[in-house]
């Protein structure tokens, strides 16, 4: 079977071929829920967050130009919309919400045996450390850092420009550092 091109397909649903769509869903839906996860850390709301971006982009697919990658495009959606969502929710959570990401990081190291307690302890902190910083710089490091993107492919993705893009990473580096000193002083180092 041949694969399409983004822009074949977004020709295909735009001409009224709409189940061609599913297409751009398998496509995009793990950077998706990547995207929003990072930023929601809540997997219900980030699964959400997804479906919400994916028909908000469904409905503006004529609004497409291709003066960027699709994808780039799509993750604006999704990072906008994820934000959004946040910014709604932020006022009603009452404690951080990262036990999920950790019982799957604990149930993974019962699984296989590879990460001994000492690291466990270690993800704990660093994502107690994430979730103290607002959604940009957590997506920043999470892009930086998780999805392994360069400064310039976080600036075209996240529409901030280079060195506002450097000057995030750089900052939000510093706040888990500060974060992280107070909390495990000389471990700090293994961790960043």
């Amino acid at each position: 079977m041949e694969i399409r091109s983004d822009l074949e397909l977004i020709t295909a649903i735009l001409s009224g071929q709409i189940n061609d769509y599913r297409f751009i869903i398998s496509r995009y839906k793990n950077m998706a829920y990547s995207t929003a996860y990072s930023i929601l850390r809540n997997k219900q709301e980030a699964q959400d967050a997804v479906q919400e971006a994916f028909a908000k982009a469904y409905n503006s697919l004529n609004s497409f130009q291709g003066k960027s990658k699709f994808s780039t495009w799509l993750f604006r959606i999704v990072y906008y919309t994820s934000l959004t969502k946040y910014q709604n929710t932020k006022y009603q959570r009452i404690s951080v919400q990262f036990e999920e990401k950790d019982q799957l990081d604990r149930d993974s190291a019962v699984n296989d045996g590879l990460i001994s307690l000492h690291e466990k302890d270690q993800i704990k902190f660093l994502h107690a450390a994430m979730n103290q910083l607002n959604p940009e710089d957590k997506l920043a490091i999470t892009l930086y850092y998780v999805e392994e993107k360069s400064q310039p492919e976080i600036a075209e993705l996240t529409g901030w420009n280079l060195s506002a893009t450097k000057v995030r990473i750089h900052r939000a580096r510093q706040k888990l550092d500060r974060y992280l000193s107070h909390v495990l002083s000389g471990d700090k180092k293994s961790l960043l």
